[in-house]
């Protein structure tokens, strides 16, 4: 008996986010990366010569968890970085060849995720994703905004 959470939105949007992790996860196993590689290689590959700043904007983390995960994606050769005119702090991201490989491979797996999803919800996806946009919007506001690193 869940009491309490029977009717508690928050619960539910965590019991199927963590179930949908968890079956991502199982999918791409085999790949040796996660979720958060995934989402960071398809936001590079879509967005060649993109600030780490604009990564965790783009996907809702902070930038310091996209440290860690560029440090992977760098140590599989599937990212490379270029250091910035402006600020020779900064770095630039790409996919190397192996990366775009890696990045159609997972979107594959992706679309198989996205397509079970899509048939869990059926027709109510528009009111779904509207309900999940709402939530988000209102509860993240202010979030990432204090971060100096948005203009590098």
């Amino acid at each position: 008996q869940l009491g309490r959470f029977t009717d508690s939105v928050s619960f539910h949007l965590r019991m199927a986010h963590e179930a949908a992790q968890r079956k991502i996860t199982r999918d791409i196993a085999e790949t040796g990366l996660d979720p958060a590689h995934a989402e960071v290689l398809a936001v590079i590959g879509e967005n060649p010569g993109i600030i780490p700043s604009l990564i965790a904007d783009a996907i809702g983390r902070d930038r310091s968890s996209i440290t860690g995960t560029l440090h992977v994606l760098s140590d599989h050769g599937l990212i490379q970085r270029e250091r910035t005119r402006r600020d020779r702090r900064a770095f630039l991201l790409k996919l190397t060849e192996a990366g775009e490989a890696m990045r159609q491979r997972l979107q594959a797996y992706a679309a198989a995720h996205d397509a079970l999803l899509d048939r869990i919800v059926g027709e109510d996806k528009p009111a779904v994703l509207e309900h999940l946009r709402r939530i988000a919007a209102a509860l993240g506001e202010g979030d990432r905004n204090n971060d100096p690193g948005h203009d590098v």
